[in-house]
């Protein structure tokens, strides 16, 4: 009877193994046995990054047209400040050389003023000499001259400064606009390699990219020099244009004051010279006439 009981549980024994393999290779076969739901699967899963990539690149092209499109305008704004400044130097320049003009004149006045009063020093003196009025007028006129020499190579100095400072306004727009151009050329060739289909097909490579430091030149943003403040330099540059046109402006204006208050004295000192010329004349005379023969 044990041996009965005993060949019973191995059979119902094997019987449950054989069930379990059997439903165990089932499942397998249900997991593997239906390839076309996983090619099906794998082609909408590569169609869907496709279509992400597709998108993000439409995206990115159009972000770098717009971007095109503003460094355009900065452009043309920094090239219409260039042109303004350049006129407003050229202005200060001309300024600058008449200025020099007329402290070449002024040292000439000046000299010959010393020569008048070498000549009053060396003449007969008649009566008080402090009430000769030739004298006070001639020491009148150097003081002035003296005055107008200081305040014309202030303005110098002044005018100097000024365009140094129009050169550095200068330059930072020049190399503002230069990285706006670089910046307008790899922005192109980048949207290009978004719309053009045989670029698009390709990947980067050594040949197509341009090298800076031993890295290539391909993002913009990798390279701190190509963010500029334009709206700071363009300020700057207006401050520099607007302090170049008062400058010119006070130096015309202080000039031509200048110039009508030595006029004016040099007239009156030349009509005291003639009449001190007429004086001494009717005095030679007189003395010549005392003189017996």
């Amino acid at each position: 009877s044990l041996s009965i009981c005993a060949n019973s549980i191995l059979a119902e024994s094997s019987s449950i193994l054989n069930s379990n393999v059997i439903n165990s290779a089932m499942s397998k076969k249900m997991d593997y046995d239906d390839p076309n739901e996983v090619l099906r699967l794998a082609r909408l899963s590569v169609k869907e990054a496709n279509m992400k990539a597709i998108r993000m690149q439409n995206q990115t092209t159009q972000q770098l047209v717009q971007r095109i499109k503003d460094l355009k305008y900065w452009s043309s704004e920094i090239d219409r400040e260039l042109q303004d400044l350049n006129e407003e130097n050229q202005d200060l320049n001309r300024c600058f050389k008449r200025l020099s003009l007329c402290l070449q004149s002024t040292a000439g006045a000046g000299k010959c003023n010393e020569a008048c009063l070498a000549v009053r020093r060396k003449k007969v003196q008649i009566g008080d000499a402090t009430n000769d009025r030739v004298d006070v007028e001639l020491h009148k006129e150097k003081d002035l001259i003296s005055d107008c020499q200081k305040q014309l190579k202030e303005l110098s100095n002044l005018v100097e400064k000024q365009l140094d400072d129009n050169e550095v306004a200068k330059k930072t727009l020049m190399r503002d606009w230069t990285l706006k151009q670089e910046a307008i050329a790899l922005d192109h060739r980048s949207a290009a390699m978004g719309t053009d289909v045989k670029l698009a097909a390709r990947t980067p490579d050594g040949e197509r990219l341009e090298y800076r430091d031993g890295a290539p030149l391909h993002r913009m943003s990798e390279y701190p020099e190509w963010i500029e403040n334009t709206a700071l330099n363009l300020n700057q540059a207006a401050r520099a244009r607007v302090h170049s046109r008062k400058i010119t402006q006070r130096l015309a204006q202080n000039t031509r004051e200048m110039a009508q208050q030595m006029r004016s004295e040099a007239v009156t000192v030349e009509g005291l010279l003639k009449d001190s010329c007429k004086t001494w004349q009717e005095w030679r005379d007189s003395l010549y006439a005392q003189v017996p023969s």
